[in-house]
């Protein structure tokens, strides 16, 4: 299955952080937990705060619980920034 993920950052700053050095430090968890990171991107618009993140779990696990372990796992818990501020997202799933 496949999930599209949003995010919506309060200034350029934020995006830029969550972007290139938030998201990028969890892909080796992700792929531990059978997950794939497919893309990061970002609207054309540079008004526009959003992040897009396409991932896919693997076919016989159960996207909440797959999240759920990945979340309460040291090494989640590690690659997570400490102190930030945690942006809006929502999900969005798709068949695969």
């Amino acid at each position: 299955m496949y999930q599209l993920r949003t995010y919506t950052l309060k200034d350029r700053e934020g995006l830029d952080f969550f972007r290139d050095v938030v998201y990028p430090r969890h892909f080796a968890s992700f792929a531990k937990f059978g997950m794939a990171i497919h893309g990061l991107w970002t609207a054309p618009d540079p008004n526009d705060l959003t992040l897009y993140v396409l991932f896919s779990f693997a076919e016989k696990d159960d996207p909440a619980t797959v999240l759920a372990e990945l979340a309460s796992s040291d090494e989640f818990k590690q690659t997570s920034v400490a102190g930030t501020t945690t942006p809006t997202s929502s999900t969005t799933p798709t068949s695969s």
